[in-house]
This record gives structure tokens, sequence and C-alpha cells, in this order.
């Protein structure tokens, strides 16, 4: 796990639970769920859960999308200080779409960590991926790119171990430059980052926070509900956001 460094300290995720605005949040989840009820129903048009790969780069949908969602996007805007793209993410209870993966993926490595996994591995997740990676007894943690296997599709590199001796120099401003803002809207949807290489689970306590894009990242079996995502930088975030997170 990469991580975030905050006061010298490597960490999981930042919080952003001091720049939350309650009374903006419920607002949005009632705009939101009054929205996805019409679009369910009466096929208004799809911005929750939009398909389109484009999203952060088609200009005319994120228009619209502010226009039909303005109490959305002000609560948005209360962490942004620039006009960012976002994507509204929706997930029934029994969905189970998001699977164990990483945002900004490394090209040295392949791309579906989820294949290395059991079968149905969320019936069965509680604490530890180890328990769930097949051919468990060929697993080995290296940060040598050229000893990965393609078998356990990057759950076997230790990728902070590569990037420290590949960037010595830069290591901190490029970490710095994948953190992500996240905003888990609905307290029944869940989002946590995994070590591989500690094999360690950690859960994100808070319904705004940034994470680091490189980091694997996943969701237990009931989560459900509302979530937005947006670009891999922090350099729209409000300037009293990016001091906090000590982001020049």
């Amino acid at each position: 796990m990469l991580g975030l460094i905050k006061n010298g300290e490597k960490l999981p995720y930042i919080s952003l639970n001091d720049f939350l605005d309650v009374s903006l949040l419920d607002e949005a989840l009632i705009e939101l769920e009054d929205y996805r009820l019409k679009q369910t129903n009466e096929r208004y048009t799809r911005f929750i859960s939009y398909r389109g790969s484009d999203w952060s780069t088609n200009d005319d949908f994120q228009k619209k999308q502010i226009e039909t969602l303005p109490k959305t996007f002000k609560y948005i805007s209360s962490f942004c200080k620039d006009i960012v793209p976002f994507n509204i993410l929706w997930s029934n209870h029994d969905d189970n779409i998001l699977l164990l993966h990483r945002d900004s993926n490394p090209d040295l490595m392949p791309f579906a960590p989820w294949d290395s996994l059991v079968s149905g591995y969320k019936n069965k997740l509680n604490k530890s991926y180890y328990d769930l990676i097949r051919d468990f007894d060929e697993f080995k943690i290296t940060k040598f790119d050229n000893q990965i296997n393609k078998k356990f599709n990057g759950l076997d590199f230790d990728y902070e171990g590569f990037m420290k001796e590949k960037h010595k120099e830069n290591y901190e401003s490029i970490l710095k430059s994948k953190y992500k803002l996240h905003l888990v809207l609905s307290a029944t949807k869940s989002l946590f980052i995994y070590d591989n290489v500690t094999d360690t689970i950690h859960p994100i306590n808070t319904r705004a926070c940034l994470f680091n894009s490189m980091d694997f990242h996943d969701s237990y079996l009931d989560s459900w509900g509302y979530s937005i995502q947006f670009p891999m930088s922090p350099y729209f975030l409000k300037d009293k956001i990016k001091d906090y997170c000590e982001i020049k």
C-alpha cells in the first residue's frame, strides 16, 4: 500500500469529516433518491450510474448533470474550488458490482486481481484476502517487476517498495498527485483500502475522504447506496482542504 502522507505518517486514507456539511449531504441524498426513482420508473436521463467511460471528459453530460442535480452539485462544491467532473454511483444491496481493483493501475501489472481469487470471493471475505487467493502456496511478495507472477495479477507486488526505489527524488510528489477524492454518501455503503503486502484491510469510516488511486480498494458484500467518484487528481480541492492534506 502506498497510502497518503500526513504529518510524516503513512495513512490508508485521510478523512475529510471536518469539512463535511451534514445539511448539504442530507439534501443531496433526498435529491438523488427522488431522481433515481424517476430515472428507473419514468426513463429520465441516466445520471446515476452512468455507463459511459467518458464521464470525466463529456462536457455536455457534466453540464446537464449539474443543472439537473443542483443540490448534489452544491454538496460537491463544498469540497471543490473548481467545477470538477463527477460520476454518481448507485449500488443495490445485492449488486456486488465493485470488485478489488486499483483506479490508477501501473502498466507493468495485470489489471484483474479479482481473477486470482476464489469464485464468489465476497461471500467469504472477512479479514484476509490471502485466505481467498488461488494457488496461495506459490504466492510470494516481490518489489521487482520482472519477478511478478502473472497468475496473481499484481497481488504479489510491493508497489510501494518499487516506487521508492524507482523515484527516490520525487516519490512524495508522485504519490500526492494520485490522491483521489471519494464521497460515500450512504451510511450503508462500505469502502476499504487493501494493503496486499501485509494482507490488511483498512475500512474507510467517513463519508468524505482522500485515498490513493494506486492502492487496491474494494467493498464488502452488503454494501449498497450512493457514492461519487472524481478524477485521480487532488488539485481541484479547496485550498483549506489541500492545506489540511499537505498538498502543494
